[in-house]
């Protein structure tokens, strides 16, 4: 008995229903399209903010501990530049300023700038980095 598994036997399978393929495979298109647009992207943004040079002179508690033999660990590391660039990223005026500049309370459709700050407080986040700079990231999707 011979097989009818050959070129031609495929060939002819593919003949004879190329209707339902051809209206399956355009109806699969329009939903992986339709899906691509219905769904909301995702976009990161990260900045890196290089925070001024302290002074050799100055007597702070981040400057006696580089002194130290152990001042590159823990928090020795971070200078008290690079902490206040992280105080003032991370305040609520800064939030508040962002927030009327760019109109979120009307893009997040909050009720009030209260829960604007509490929606950008969780889409931005700010780290130091070992060589002291700041890394600030931000989330945001799109309305559709």
């Amino acid at each position: 008995m011979k097989s009818k598994t050959g070129f031609l036997y495929y060939l002819y399978i593919g003949l004879k229903w190329r209707k339902t393929l051809v209206l399956y495979s355009f109806i699969i298109c329009l939903l992986t399209v339709g899906i691509s647009f219905i769904i909301p992207k995702w976009f990161n943004s990260k900045a890196v903010i290089l925070p001024p040079a302290d002074d050799s002179n100055a007597i702070g508690f981040s400057s006696i501990m580089k002194n130290l033999p152990f001042g590159n660990i823990g928090l020795g590391s971070m200078s008290d530049e690079s902490m206040l660039a992280m105080a003032i990223v991370n305040s609520r005026t800064m939030m508040e300023s962002v927030i009327n500049e760019f109109g979120l309370i009307k893009r997040y459709k909050a009720k009030n700038i209260e829960k604007a700050i509490k929606i950008l407080r969780r889409r931005v986040s700010a780290e130091i980095n070992e060589d002291g700079t700041i890394t600030i990231s931000v989330y945001a999707k799109t309305p559709y």
